[in-house]
């Protein structure tokens, strides 16, 4: 019913500005108790899996089965399947070979030798490989060089190619922890600190990760279409999310704090920089997204096909916050000199800077709020009055008899009349109270300004 409201409709300005406020506020609201209802309902799930428990599983509608659908052939469905074990030894790479001879003492004096019987037996041998290598060194006295052999490929640091190797297969493809991957290692014989076994995870990896970008590049080339999920995960003790996309032909991660929509593009993109467009099918769209109206036509107001990346969007926040913070200081300086024409000038300025629609949310709801006290703040400034009392009563709470709430009120009034009349209050009151009364009085002041920005026929008070 909400979608159908045509705030056109109202025909009260102010009325109509309220109601488009609570509709931005009932949507955000609405946003806020779906995020936080799947977050508790996850939290709980993970509680109970902390039990042992199982979580809320997800049951789904009763519905008609079909019966199963017969793809076979006839022939298919009429012939036996036979099935068979099949035979691995094939595919077994042979490292050596022996020949196993039989004790003489066992045989008859009749046995005739008949060739052999091949048995294929699967071992690993898991010895230390550490190398001493002695590496030619040279010295050239012109030059003022000395001059080593190379290791060879695949050798750098403290550990060789095999142990790199193993520790990135056992801690990523087999599961296991840094610290068993250490004792594994130290078991075997090999001298490594938990740190180095870090280090070998996580540094030195920059062909990887350049791998890694190529896989995802040609994996989402190599499909129209992609499956995407999440899962939490923490990152120094911050809960975060990793992300995998995949498609039958590979599986890519991605971990990152947020899981909105903009980090959702980044991931689909590999995080190439952002751009932005705005066109008929973007619009169209946004109300598939269960976008409200209110926001549809905020976003419509956006530049038409136009690319635009995050440094545009951010120009056109800091345009605003340039022309905004301009305009205040001509209203200083209009506090200074008012004059009628440029009263007229500033409320034209006002409602072209708080008609503006940035597209960031935040920005725009408070720029309509502002927009929406344009009467408080410009015509009737009675609302800083009131301001200037609530800081008073924040501080003194307030006058406990009738003869204090009229001196709360005499005094305010002299104190806020002659900043707005540009006359020392301290001064004043003591040229009051001495006796020496040599200042002008506040009412003749307001009359004299009165009289010289001609802001209107005298009352007649008579």
């Amino acid at each position: 019913m909400l979608e159908e409201l045509d705030l056109h409709s109202i025909a009260d300005d102010q009325s109509r500005k309220v109601v488009q406020q609570l509709l931005n506020r009932l949507e955000d609201v609405l946003a806020d108790l779906q995020a936080a209802q799947a977050e508790i309902q996850r939290l709980r799930d993970e509680i109970a899996r902390l039990k042992g428990e199982q979580g809320q599983p997800t049951i789904k509608p009763n519905t008609p089965q079909a019966p199963p659908k017969d793809h076979s052939s006839e022939q298919e469905r009429h012939t036996p399947q036979g099935w068979a074990k099949g035979c691995k030894t094939d595919r077994i790479p042979i490292d050596r070979e022996d020949v196993l001879e039989v004790d003489p003492s066992r045989l008859p004096p009749d046995a005739v030798f008949k060739g052999y019987a091949d048995v294929v037996v699967q071992d690993v041998i898991f010895p230390t490989d550490n190398v001493l290598f002695h590496k030619e060194k040279f010295y050239s006295p012109s030059q003022h060089t000395t001059y080593l052999a190379s290791l060879p490929e695949g050798y750098h640091g403290q550990f060789g190619p095999g142990v790199k190797s193993l520790v990135l297969a056992l801690y990523y493809g087999a599961q296991m922890s840094e610290p068993k991957v250490a004792e594994l290692l130290r078991n075997v014989g090999i001298q490594i600190s938990a740190g180095q076994v870090s280090n070998l995870l996580i540094k030195d990896h920059t062909v990887f990760h350049e791998e890694k970008d190529a896989l995802y590049q040609a994996g989402l080339a190599s499909s129209p279409w992609q499956h995407l999920d999440d899962t939490s995960t923490r990152i120094n003790g911050r809960n975060g999310y990793c992300h995998i996309v995949c498609n039958p032909l590979y599986t890519a991660y991605f971990t990152t704090e947020a899981k909105d929509r903009l980090t959702i593009i980044d991931v689909l993109t590999n995080h190439q920089p952002r751009r932005f467009l705005v066109n008929d099918e973007a619009l169209g769209s946004l109300e598939a997204f269960g976008l409200s109206a209110v926001r549809r036509r905020q976003a419509g107001q956006l530049p038409g096909d136009v690319l635009m990346d995050d440094a545009t969007l951010q120009a056109l926040l800091e345009d605003f916050i340039e022309r905004f913070w301009t305009y205040y200081a001509q209203l200083l300086a209009y506090r200074k000199e008012p004059t009628p024409e440029k009263a007229v000038r500033l409320d034209g300025e006002f409602e072209a800077l708080f008609s503006t629609v940035t597209g960031y949310n935040a920005l725009d709801e408070r720029i309509a709020k502002t927009r929406a006290k344009k009467s408080c703040l410009l015509i009737n400034p009675a609302e800083l009055g009131a301001r200037a009392r609530v800081r008073k009563r924040d501080v003194s709470f307030g006058p406990r008899t009738r003869d204090g709430a009229k001196a709360w009120d005499t005094f305010m009034t002299l104190v806020e009349t002659a900043t707005k009349l540009g006359v020392s209050f301290y001064h004043y009151i003591h040229d009051r109270v001495s006796g020496a009364s040599q200042m002008p009085s506040l009412a003749d002041l307001i009359a004299q300004r009165a009289k010289i920005l001609n802001l209107g026929a005298s009352w007649d008070t008579s």
